[in-house]
């Protein structure tokens, strides 16, 4: 069995620095999500964050678009989903002659399916797993500086 015995003389200031240790943590994975992060236009890298300083004691990474969570988990095939009612502004339709202007509308509710499903690319997940082996290092050497 391993025993670790560890004296601090100053709890508030261990403590401190081994949240600040688990925050660096929380920034290296965010940026190496922002690199598995799947590219079409590029609205899913831009919505991604990381809060360090609105957690007390660690980090949280967010995605805000809508499709984060089936771009990350996929979604099995056969799925139907329901869309809401929801507005639509003014847009060009592309026909195979000319683009056709369409009005602002109202469009829905519809159930959009997915029969094919979509591959989960677990860009958060891989960034994490990838960064795990390193975790118990890091936050050794911020306990380390105590």
């Amino acid at each position: 069995m391993a025993k670790i015995h560890l004296e601090v003389n100053d709890y508030k200031g261990a403590v401190a620095k081994i949240i600040a240790g688990w925050q660096r943590v929380g920034e290296d994975i965010f940026a190496l999500s922002q690199d598995y992060c799947p590219v079409d236009e590029g609205t899913l890298q831009m919505s991604g964050a990381q809060y360090s300083g609105k957690t007390d004691t660690g980090f949280t990474i967010i995605y805000r678009t809508k499709y984060a969570a089936r771009q990350e988990f996929g979604v099995l095939p056969g799925t139907v989903e329901y869309v809401q009612r929801h507005w639509v502004k003014k847009h060009k339709r592309k026909t195979l002659v000319h683009k056709k202007y369409v009005r602002a509308h109202y469009r829905g509710p519809i159930y959009r399916q997915f029969p094919a499903g979509i591959d989960g690319k677990f860009f958060l997940t891989k960034a994490y797993e990838e960064h795990k082996p390193r975790l118990v290092k890091i936050l050794v050497r911020h306990i380390g500086k105590l």
